[in-house]
Formats: C-alpha cells, sequence, structure tokens
C-alpha cells in the first residue's frame, strides 16, 4: 500500500514541524483516529460473525452488541 502524496501535502501544508510532531500534532491526531478506525472496525466485524452463527435448538442467546462503554488505548505517541 502506498500513501497519497497529495493527501500528506495537503495535511502538511502551512504547518510547522511542532504542529506535525508535537504532543496535540497531526501525527498524534492521525495515530488516533487510526486506532479507533481499526477498533471500531474490528467489534463491527466480531459482532456481524456472531450473529451469523446459529443458536443451538433450544437455547437463547441475547444478541451481542455495543453497550455504550468504551476503553482507553495507550500507544508509544499517547
Amino acid at each position: 500500500m502506498s500513501t497519497d502524496n497529495d493527501l500528506l501535502d495537503h495535511l502538511m501544508e502551512g504547518r510547522s514541524p511542532c504542529d506535525l510532531f508535537g504532543k496535540d500534532g497531526l501525527l498524534s491526531e492521525l495515530t488516533k483516529a487510526l486506532a479507533e478506525r481499526v477498533l471500531n472496525t474490528e467489534l463491527d466485524v466480531d459482532l456481524d460473525e456472531e450473529q451469523a452463527d446459529a443458536v443451538p435448538e433450544g437455547h437463547n442467546r441475547p444478541a451481542n452488541r455495543r453497550n455504550g462503554s468504551s476503553m482507553t488505548v495507550t500507544t508509544d505517541s499517547g
């Protein structure tokens, strides 16, 4: 997979190195957004797979779903 240089140029336009690499910089924001997207996608896939599994006859299994709780994930960048 390659990175779109035009997109990178647009994201970096008019920003200083501190704006890119600082604690609240663009790299930190992108890392957070990507991690959230990955975790949400993983949860969606897991829930979809569980719904596809047949419930054995005579067993009641409530549907698994998001319950509104959240978790904190810490990365090297924050």
